[in-house]
């Protein structure tokens, strides 16, 4: 807005106020008292346009976005850690306390945080959290197999299932998305967005859909994913019930329930860009079919083939793709039912 305030316009304008019959050339008297002030003029003109953007939601950023959320009541999302349950084998009957930590091979370490007692087979199943927040501890099954903390009667550890719920803290356009939703669609008397919005405030929870009415009149059915746009696990789903419970109108039968799980399963045959290594291509592929899906989440029942094209053709070392099979399907989007979400299954990638 003010982009045309600066130092040489404005002391033009005050040099063509002068009215006196001197020179004001460069080097003169009038020329060099007023280059200062002109200066410091467009200085405070510069802080203005920066004012001007920090004061809307579209153009404001990091604390100024904070500030202005918090005029609507909304926070930043913090980090949170992943949860999952670890398998322990040892001696049978053993009682093992908790605190015990277990770790990944490349060091990811979760500590388990309830007691338990080993069965007759000396087998037991523990609650384990990360050790820190992040996306990073978000780890497959069977990928938590080294015991750090040696306990006596402790053989073997191993994690039966994904560990997930893991978050970084919530970024300035997912603040802003929440926001901007906050503002246009108002959220009163327990109406659709006021489900959304009340499963939004939670840390950790990607997205919403709210089914009114789903198992009959008088029900509300919330179908909720984490922050990677997954499946959310049960303390999330927990955290997301109990908030909507306690402020929600009285009347309604509340159901909150994570979206299910369908698999993209990838093959594509591509050429490849030599420069590149096939692991380099790979990596690229998933990230990028893995942010196409995230995008696609609740947005629209099907998983777009089209989509899923543009993310491969995208990706670093990709000259161009033969073929693409989707579920085994050339040319094909696939279809979800409306609480469902497509994630990545697996990628297999051909050349020629």
């Amino acid at each position: 807005m003010y982009e045309n305030m600066t130092d040489y316009n404005i002391r033009k304008q005050m040099l063509d106020k002068v009215t006196a019959p001197v020179s004001k050339t460069e080097g003169t008297l009038i020329y060099d008292a007023l280059s200062p002030v002109a200066n410091e003029f467009a200085k405070q003109y510069m802080e203005l346009d920066s004012m001007l953007l920090k004061s809307f939601i579209q153009s404001t950023y990091e604390d100024w976005l904070d500030k202005k959320a918090s005029e609507f009541g909304i926070y930043r999302k913090q980090p949170t850690k992943a949860i999952g349950k670890l398998k322990i084998t040892g001696i049978p009957n053993k009682v093992i306390s908790k605190g015990l930590i277990a770790s990944t091979v490349d060091n990811k370490q979760f500590i388990t945080t309830e007691t338990i007692r080993l069965n007759a087979q000396g087998e037991g199943i523990s609650k384990i959290e990360a050790y820190e927040a992040g996306l990073d501890y978000n780890v497959e099954a069977n990928t938590i197999t080294e015991i750090v903390t040696v306990v006596n009667g402790v053989i073997s550890v191993t994690n039966l299932d994904k560990v997930s719920g893991g978050s970084i803290t919530e970024t300035d356009e997912e603040l802003r998305e929440r926001l901007l939703l906050k503002a246009r669609t108002p959220s009163t008397s327990g109406n659709i967005h006021h489900f959304k919005e009340w499963s939004l405030e939670i840390d950790g929870t990607g997205d919403a859909k709210v089914f009114p009415n789903y198992f009959g009149a008088g029900t509300v059915m919330v179908a909720i994913v984490d922050s990677n746009k997954e499946p959310a696990n049960e303390e999330i789903i927990k955290d997301v019930y109990d908030n909507i419970e306690k402020n929600r109108p009285i009347g309604a039968v509340v159901t909150v329930q994570s979206a299910r799980a369908v698999d993209i399963n990838i093959e594509v045959t591509i050429k490849r860009d030599l420069t590149y290594t096939p692991q380099e291509v790979e990596d690229s592929i998933s990230v990028n079919l893995l942010k196409a899906m995230r995008d696609m989440v609740f947005k629209q029942d099907y998983i777009s083939y089209a989509r899923l094209t543009s993310a491969i053709l995208t990706a670093k070392g990709v000259l161009d793709f033969i073929e693409l099979r989707v579920n085994g399907e050339l040319a094909n989007n696939v279809s979800l039912e409306s609480d469902q979400v497509g994630i990545l299954g697996t990628l297999t990638i051909n050349e020629v």
